[in-house]
């Protein structure tokens, strides 16, 4: 489980080698979350899920317990509601 978690987020934060661009993360818009991130020098809003590992850090740095508690309810959920549209269940 854990080895498969690392593999997810090598893949979503991987560099390309020829220029130094990142490789973002496809944007899905799932969790509604959205934070105001500067990709490509552009600022733009981005869903918590679209973001990179390190944006992600970047964000949750300096919050308190409570924004992050709130945060991981609204994620909770989203979680929770995309497996019951798609009947997806964890083997």
């Amino acid at each position: 489980m854990v080895k498969r978690f690392q593999s997810l987020i090598m893949t979503e934060t991987k560099k390309k080698a020829k220029n130094n661009m990142i490789e973002y993360p496809i944007l899905r818009d799932l969790d509604g979350v959205y934070f105001r991130v500067c990709r490509n020098g552009k600022w733009c809003s981005i869903c918590f899920s679209d973001l990179t590992t390190d944006e992600r850090q970047r964000i949750i740095q300096d919050k308190d317990l409570e924004w992050m508690r709130r945060l991981v309810f609204i994620l909770t959920d989203t979680l929770r509601e995309i497996g019951d549209e798609f009947n997806i269940f964890r083997k």
